[in-house]
C-alpha cells in the first residue's frame, strides 16, 4: 500500500508541474473546507485516510482480504473534535464525527478517481469514542491472539497500551477495571 504522506507528496508534484509549485496547497484536515475561506490564488487539495467500510451485517461475510479490499463502494473516515472547539481533548470531552462515503463505482476502478455519490455522518459521544476504541483494541487483540504463530512482540505492545490507556489520568470511571478484566480474559 502507498501511504497517505507518498500519495500527497505526488499530488503535490504533479498538480504543482501544472500549476507553479507555489499555486498547490495541501488540505490534510479532514473537516469540511468552506470554499469562502480559501484564497483563489491557489490550488487546494484535500487528502485524507478513509478505510473500507462494511455494514454490521456484510462484516462477518468478508472472511479473506480479497473479499475486504474488492468490490468496495463504502468508505469511512473519522475527525476527532471536542466541543471546547479543540481537536484533541482529554476522555471525558473527546468526541468523533464518522463520515461514510458511497462511490459511484467499485473500487479497484480502471479510474484512479472516482465520485462521490454520497455521503452520512454520526457524531460520536465521548462514551460511544471510549466504547469504539476498546472494540477496535478488543479486535486488534483477538486478530493477533487468534493468528497460528502469536507475535509475542506486538502483543505485548498492545496489552501496554490498554494498560496506559486504562490508567489515564483523564480515564472515564470504571475504565481501569474494564481495560483489566479485558486483559485478564486473554
Amino acid at each position: 500500500l502507498t501511504g497517505l504522506s507518498e500519495i500527497s507528496q505526488r499530488l503535490l508534484m504533479l498538480y504543482g508541474e501544472k500549476f507553479g509549485p507555489e499555486s498547490v496547497k495541501i488540505i490534510q484536515d479532514s473537516n469540511k473546507v468552506n470554499p469562502k475561506e480559501l484564497d483563489s490564488r491557489f490550488a487546494y487539495i484535500q487528502v485524507t485516510f478513509v478505510k473500507p467500510f462494511f455494514e454490521e451485517k456484510e462484516e462477518p461475510e468478508k472472511k479473506t482480504d480479497f473479499e475486504k479490499n474488492h468490490n468496495i463502494k463504502h468508505f469511512v473516515f473519522e475527525t476527532p473534535y471536542t466541543l471546547s472547539g479543540k481537536k484533541h481533548g482529554g476522555v471525558e470531552e473527546q468526541c468523533k464525527r464518522r463520515t461514510v462515503l458511497l462511490t459511484s463505482s467499485s473500487f479497484p476502478y480502471v479510474k484512479k478517481r472516482v465520485e462521490v455519490a454520497g455521503e452520512k455522518q454520526a457524531e460520536l459521544k465521548p462514551v460511544d469514542v471510549a466504547i469504539d476504541e476498546m472494540k477496535a483494541r478488543t479486535a486488534e487483540l483477538t486478530k493477533l491472539c487468534s493468528s497460528l504463530e502469536v507475535d509475542m512482540i506486538q502483543l505485548q505492545l498492545k496489552l501496554q497500551g490498554f494498560c496506559h490507556l486504562s490508567s489515564s489520568k483523564h480515564g472515564i470511571p470504571g475504565c481501569k477495571q474494564a481495560s483489566l478484566v479485558l486483559i485478564l480474559s486473554w
